[in-house]
């Protein structure tokens, strides 16, 4: 886009990340993130959501739970899409414990969790006991 001359905004790099995630290509995706931040655009938890999202669909869940950690450290509130994505992924690999803790963090700073994650963590449930 620079090098053709059109400017961007947050709107157009979000669009990319969005892309990008879709594609499985998270790692693509940083890097618009940081020039999100570089260049001083209002970045939304929508941004990070959507980053979070594409982590978890390749697997890398460590790098979501991170990426959760950095956005809460620099003061970004999350809302209960974000929380339902890594509690989601987090009990479809069995890691029932660290969901449960993170539904806990999501009660303590005020937003409330809905039938998604609760759904998610009683699925959870289930998968730990029939194959454990």
């Amino acid at each position: 886009m620079e090098l053709a001359g059109i400017p961007h905004d947050v709107c157009t790099l979000y669009i990319l990340i969005n892309c990008f995630c879709h594609l499985r290509c998270v790692d693509s995706g940083f890097p618009l993130l940081g020039k999100i931040l570089k260049c001083v655009f209002q970045s939304g938890t929508f941004t990070f959501t959507t980053l979070v999202n594409g982590v978890c669909k390749e697997g890398i869940l460590y790098q979501a739970v991170k990426l959760v950690n950095e956005m809460l450290a620099k003061g970004y509130r999350l809302n209960s899409y974000t929380y339902n994505t890594i509690v989601n992924s987090l009990c479809k690999v069995g890691k029932i414990t660290e969901a449960d803790g993170l539904l806990g963090k999501m009660k303590s700073v005020g937003c409330v969790p809905g039938v998604v994650a609760y759904n998610s963590l009683m699925n959870g449930f289930c998968f730990a006991r029939e194959n454990g």
